[in-house]
């Protein structure tokens, strides 16, 4: 089995097929985290909102009215975390973010890892396809554990594979190394979900 330091070295040739679709969410990317940078008030923005639950998405949620408390509340506790006078998100925080989201129980890692990266861009995002792509990594457990031996490994294959993570954002114009990395991941992820389709 090709280990994924090797797979993220020869990122250019096995996603040579996603190219329009990294385009297409680096550009969303970039675009969801310019308004975040513009923003206040996570809760009251539908703008912004609507971009975040399209780009992650939690589009589904946003029809349910059941959820609708949920999505205020979360929405709400990511603008606690980018108040200008607000802590970052740190490590020992972490946890008490993914309780407070996950609430009754509903809800899971991945959305909270995506509110942590929101308000903390050093902070990885818990996602299937990257679960696919590291999967002799991790286990499936959906826990904190599980999400700081991620944030780890991602550290890890940043130092590996700098060159070739500094490429694909000059290519896709990224702006952040970690993220760079998640795509490469998410896409690679991506193929392997096809692939076991087949």
């Amino acid at each position: 089995m090709v280990q994924i330091t090797e797979r993220i070295r020869d990122w250019e040739e096995e996603l040579k097929n996603y190219d329009q679709l990294l385009i297409g969410q680096t550009a969303i990317y970039k675009s969801l985290m310019l308004l975040r940078r513009n923003n206040s008030d996570f809760a009251s923005d539908s703008l912004f909102r609507a971009a975040y639950c399209y780009f992650y998405d939690i589009k589904t949620y946003m029809s349910e009215p059941e959820n609708n408390k949920w999505l205020e509340n979360y929405f709400t506790l990511m603008t606690k975390y980018t108040k200008p006078d607000a802590p970052p998100v740190e490590e020992n925080e972490i946890e008490a973010v993914i309780k407070t989201i996950n609430g009754n129980g509903k809800r899971n890692l991945s959305f909270a890892s995506k509110l942590l990266h929101t308000v903390n861009p050093s902070l990885p995002i818990w996602d299937g396809n990257l679960k696919e792509a590291l999967k002799d990594h991790l286990n499936e457990k959906n826990d904190l554990t599980n999400y700081l031996k991620l944030k780890t490994v991602l550290e890890d294959e940043l130092v590996k594979n700098q060159t070739k993570i500094n490429d694909f954002d000059e290519r896709y114009k990224v702006g952040n190394k970690l993220k760079s990395l998640d795509f490469i991941l998410w896409a690679l992820g991506k193929i392997d979900k096809k692939n076991k389709r087949i």
